[in-house]
């Protein structure tokens, strides 16, 4: 199955500890954007993120995102304040080749956001495993196509329940998984 949920009370209690550093993270070197993107859910979510009832997670997240040879995710927005990317494997101790997460400009994708499901990657970046890529929302990106082997990564994205800008029709992620 390519997408696998975090059912069990030790892998959530995991699933917080990923996301609570993560949001540390960029609370304590980017603290203009935490305040901005999340709010004050940012400062509850030192409690608990996943199960916050002031957070709003995208449908079927968290989740760990398993892909194999031909596996990819088209290009798309997540639609949410903030989505954490984490490897869990990496091309550099041979579990898979190809891969990676790729992001484009906002020129590269176009003023339809439609020339980024043909036109190549602005970047790609292949980050080594519990490597925390955080962007917002509205960053075009996708999984490139894995070539063999197997590529696992943690996906979370989400939003303030009152986030400004961002509605719950919204919160629907619009890319294609391919595992």
């Amino acid at each position: 199955m390519p997408v696998v949920n975090f059912l069990e009370a030790a892998e959530l209690a995991l699933c917080d500890r990923l996301l609570r550093r993560a949001l540390a993270r960029v609370t304590e070197t980017l603290p203009t954007l935490a305040a901005r993107q999340m709010g004050t859910a940012n400062e509850s979510s030192q409690e608990a993120i996943f199960g916050n009832a002031e957070l709003l997670f995208s449908d079927g997240e968290p989740a760990v995102n398993v892909y194999r040879a031909g596996g990819l995710f088209k290009p798309h927005e997540d639609k949410m304040s903030l989505t954490v990317l984490m490897p869990l494997s990496d091309a550099a101790s041979g579990a898979f080749t190809g891969g990676g997460t790729a992001f484009w400009s906002a020129e590269d994708r176009g003023p339809d956001r439609l020339r980024a499901q043909t036109a190549p990657p602005t970047l790609t970046v292949h980050a080594p495993a519990g490597t925390a890529l955080i962007f917002v929302g509205s960053v075009t990106h996708g999984a490139m196509p894995v070539l063999s082997g197997e590529r696992a990564v943690f996906v979370a994205s989400f939003s303030p329940m009152r986030a400004t800008g961002w509605t719950a029709a919204l919160a629907q992620t619009s890319g294609t998984l391919t595992g």
